[in-house]
């Protein structure tokens, strides 16, 4: 028996009228995996129904991705994250009819229930591998089965990967989710991501905040917190957008895991990809390295969330103000700009709102409240 070499890359995102070049190193690099799989994070659909969100609206152009996903000889797609449903029913399903129109195996959401939890398994040289994808709960997520992308809820994921060991001899677990721009596992994101590897979890890989994260083996299970972005043909003022890691991991003929990272970079003129330099490399690397000093230490970790909370704190505080109250945009701005919204920023208020979000009851009766309102 030989090894098999499975490639995992971050986000995916080609809008219309882009059409990034590759650098033939990269193409000869996926030529040699046995499996290559990227994060599509956008429907690819001429549908202009957006659906009713936070945040802006991602549509993939389809001769783009097209085109990339065959040069790079991409195998499976995974579609759990925030932005699949973004041109609601209609654009998913005109993702999920590319997908099987191009050969193109996907997991991580569906239209129907049985579809958006499953998993996809592949038979590689008589290993029984089996791929599972869970995204945080934002605008995309299948609500009691409706469309959408599979959910990250620890009690769900936790039984179907119990049930996925059972069958298969890995099984390796994707999921979309962490703080945009934020490159360090929140510990509340670290404990989820460990409680999976303890439950059976062989390889846990992460995307979404936009920069590469840390990594980690916990008892011997790798743990990848960010891969950052793959590709996406979208400006940023954040460097980290720009930067992304190819995670190639190597099972042996006993099924023991190991693995190799290539960092990658886009143009930011024209978004053109290619591996990093050997210097450019090197800063990565020592980059990388201290972030997985601090992951594997609880005070380090505690100390950089604080530091991240002090950082974006006027940001949440204002999300939540009453100020909010106020429709007109251009008043809101105005009490801003002079900096009377600070009146509206007061402890009692928010003593209020941290016992409505702790409380595990009143956390699921605001939830509730909450969705049927926004549904009015």
């Amino acid at each position: 028996m030989t090894e098999v070499k499975i490639n995992i890359c971050g986000d995916l995102v080609i809008t219309e009228g882009n059409f990034p070049d590759l650098e033939n190193d990269i193409i000869d690099y996926f030529s040699k995996g046995d499996l290559n799989i990227v994060n599509l994070e956008c429907p690819i659909t001429k549908s202009n129904n957006k659906i009713e969100k936070t945040g802006l609206h991602l549509k993939g152009d389809e001769y783009g991705i097209f085109n990339l996903l065959k040069k790079l000889n991409i195998n499976l797609v995974t579609l759990a994250n925030n932005h699949i449903f973004d041109y609601g029913v209609d654009g998913l399903n005109d993702t999920i009819s590319f997908c099987k129109k191009n050969d193109l195996n996907y997991v991580g959401a569906g239209l129907f229930h049985n579809e958006i939890s499953k998993s996809v398994y592949y038979n590689l040289d008589g290993k029984k591998i089996t791929f599972l994808n869970f995204a945080e709960n934002e605008w995309a997520n299948s609500v009691n089965g409706s469309p959408g992308a599979n959910s990250l809820d620890v009690i769900n994921n936790v039984y179907q990967i119990k049930k996925e060991k059972n069958k298969a001899d890995i099984v390796i677990v994707i999921i979309h989710g962490g703080n945009e721009y934020y490159n360090l596992p929140s510990p509340k994101m670290q404990k989820t991501y460990r409680f999976y590897a303890d439950n059976g979890a062989d390889l846990i890989v992460g995307h979404h905040p936009h920069c590469i994260s840390g990594y980690e083996l916990y008892n011997n299970i790798p743990i990848f917190y960010s891969l950052g972005n793959f590709l996406f043909t979208k400006k940023s003022n954040h460097d980290s957008w720009y930067r992304g890691m190819i995670l190639s991991i190597i099972i042996n003929q006993d099924n023991n895991i190991s693995f190799d990272i290539k960092y990658t970079k886009q143009s930011k003129d024209n978004y053109s990809l290619s591996f990093v330099d050997n210097f450019e490399n090197e800063v990565i690397r020592k980059e990388i390295e201290n972030l997985n000093s601090i992951i594997l230490d609880e005070t380090l970790m505690l100390e950089n969330w604080k530091d991240y909370l002090k950082k974006i704190e006027l940001q949440y505080l204002r999300a939540f103000s009453p100020l909010n109250g106020i429709k007109n945009r251009i008043i809101k701005k105005l009490i801003i700009k002079v900096g009377l919204d600070k009146i509206f920023i007061n402890k009692s208020h928010y003593f209020s709102l941290l016992n409505y979000i702790r409380c595990e009851a009143h956390l699921e009766v605001s939830q509730g409240v909450l969705k049927e309102f926004t549904k009015k």
